[in-house]
């Protein structure tokens, strides 16, 4: 990847199932997690409520949420923003090609 290019990426984020998240703040999730890392959110699809196979973080149940986003991203940066954070139980982040 060639500096500066603007890349796409897919973020699926788990949210704690004790928040009730809309498609309306469902985006301010997703801005919160990018906080100042310049990324542009094309997109946010809320995919609701779904129980774990196993227990994660000592919780049975997530609300699940797909996000397309816009920018260059740093792994290790959002990361930290997402455990500095107590709504995100996890995330994955993927560059779409």
């Amino acid at each position: 990847m060639m500096a500066g290019m603007v890349q796409t990426y897919e973020l699926m984020a788990i949210v704690r199932p004790d928040l009730d998240v809309t498609e309306a703040n469902a985006r301010e999730l997703v801005e919160k997690l990018l906080d100042k890392s310049g990324a542009v959110i094309a997109s946010v699809a809320l995919w609701g409520k779904k129980q774990f196979a196993f227990p994660v973080n000592k919780y049975s149940e997530g609300t699940y949420l797909l996000a397309v986003v816009n920018g260059t991203l740093k792994t290790a940066d959002l990361e930290k923003q997402a455990r500095m954070g107590t709504d995100i139980v996890r995330f994955m982040l993927t560059e779409k090609k």
